[in-house]
C-alpha cells in the first residue's frame, strides 16, 4: 500500500508542517523540479525566489511561470535561474497551497535549491507524503493514491491504462455504485423485518444475484490487473 494506517486520514489539521522534496527523478536532466506544499508554501518560496524585475511569487496569479532567481536565505547568493509557479489551496496536487520550482536539472544544483527551501522553514518531505496529502486533504481517495504507484511503474501498455482508469476514479465510481445497490437492498430487507403486516416487499432474489455478478466480476478485474502490472 502507498501509505500505512487509515486513521491518518482523520489528521486534518491546518497546522501541518509545510514540505518540500525534488519531484523529479534523480540524475542529470535540462529540468528539475522541487515541489513544496503545506500552509507556508508560498511564505517560505517567496523567501529563496526572487523574481526578474522585482517580480514578487506573492503577487503573480495562480499557475503562472515566474522568471527568477532562486537564492541562499542565509547569503542572499544565487543558486540557480529557475520558473516558479504557485497553486492555490484546492486546486493543486496535495489540495495544499503549493509551490513547484522549475530549475535546471543536475543532481547538485536541483539538491542545492531543495536545501534553500528546507533552510528556509520547509521540512523534508517522506517518501510518498504528497500523495498522502492528497488523500488527506480529500483530493484523493484511496483507490486513485494507490494509482499513483502504479501508474508510476506501469511496465506495460495495459498496466499503464488500468492506472490511469484507477486515477481518473474509474474503480471508485464501480465501487461507488455497488455500495448504493447494496445499500438499497439493506434498506429493503430491515423495511421487510421492521413491518409486522406482511405488506413490505423483501430483496429481489434477482437484484441479489445480479449485484453478486458484479461483485465477482470486480474481483477478478482486481486479479487481471495484478498480472498486468506483475506479470503472471
Amino acid at each position: 500500500m502507498f501509505f500505512a494506517g487509515m486513521e491518518e486520514r482523520l489528521v486534518r489539521s491546518p497546522d501541518n508542517e509545510t514540505i518540500a522534496a525534488v519531484a523529479t527523478p534523480p540524475g542529470d536532466g535540462g529540468i528539475g523540479i522541487v515541489r513544496i506544499s503545506g500552509p507556508r508554501a508560498l511564505s517560505i518560496a517567496s523567501r529563496i525566489f526572487r523574481g526578474r524585475g522585482g517580480r514578487s511569487l506573492e503577487t503573480a496569479p495562480p499557475w503562472y511561470l515566474v522568471l527568477g532567481l532562486i537564492v541562499d536565505p542565509a547569503l542572499d547568493e544565487p543558486i540557480d535561474e529557475v520558473l516558479a509557479v504557485q497553486m492555490p489551496a484546492g486546486r493543486s496536487y496535495t489540495g495544499e497551497p503549493t509551490v513547484e520550482i522549475h530549475g535546471h536539472g543536475g543532481r547538485l544544483t536541483i539538491d542545492t535549491v531543495l536545501g534553500a527551501a528546507l533552510r528556509a522553514g520547509a521540512r523534508l518531505a517522506a517518501p510518498g507524503e504528497f500523495t498522502k496529502r492528497a488523500f488527506l486533504s480529500g483530493r484523493l481517495d484511496l483507490t486513485q493514491a494507490e494509482a499513483v504507484a502504479q501508474f508510476i511503474g506501469a511496465e506495460s501498455e495495459s498496466a499503464r491504462q488500468r492506472a490511469l482508469l484507477q486515477m481518473r476514479g474509474g474503480l471508485a465510481d464501480s465501487v461507488r455504485e455497488i455500495r448504493g445497490r447494496l445499500l438499497d437492498l439493506i434498506a429493503t430487507a430491515e423495511s421487510a423485518l421492521d413491518l409486522e403486516d406482511g405488506d413490505a416487499s423483501e430483496p429481489s432474489t434477482t437484484d441479489l444475484e445480479a449485484l453478486a455478478s458484479d461483485v465477482r466480476n470486480l474481483a477478478a478485474l482486481g486479479q487481471q490487473g495484478a498480472v498486468c502490472g506483475h506479470g503472471i
